[in-house]
């Protein structure tokens, strides 16, 4: 079998397919990062993971090379290489301490209650549970 022409004859004339993926997440307290001297503010930061990607028989696959923290600083934006499993905690630690935003989840029962002035609210409110059967009704 002849060689491919297009082939590259060596790896490093081999093409990397590399993507770039960004996300935002958000602090409410202020948040420490080994490599940071100090903490750095509540707020938003831009995430941004390079990955490489990772081709087989099968599927396509993506490597995490690189994950870094873009921050403001007055006019200008640092990019700050990270540790994404540090980044992963920091964000933990502070969704712990966050106290929880508006009213607590309804439970179902509470979901399924007209509002208080709604015109069926003085209407009684009964479950309803239904048994799927055969339909020749026999188990």
């Amino acid at each position: 079998m002849p060689a491919d022409k297009n082939a590259p004859s060596s790896p490093a004339e081999a093409i990397m397919t590399v993507r770039t993926t960004r996300k935002t997440v958000t602090f409410t307290k202020p948040f420490r990062l080994p490599g940071f001297e100090a903490p750095l503010p509540a707020g938003p930061y831009e995430v941004e993971t390079t990955e490489e990607m990772l081709e087989g028989n099968n599927h396509t696959g993506f490597h995490r090379t690189a994950t870094g923290l873009r921050i403001q600083m007055g006019s200008a934006i640092e990019y700050h290489p990270i540790d994404p499993a540090d980044l992963a905690a920091a964000l933990e630690s502070d969704q712990k301490a966050a106290p929880p935003r508006g009213r607590p989840p309804a439970s179902a029962a509470d979901q399924a209650k007209p509002a208080s002035g709604s015109p069926s609210a003085a209407a009684r409110w009964v479950s309803l549970w239904v048994r799927n059967a055969p339909p020749d009704g026999k188990r």
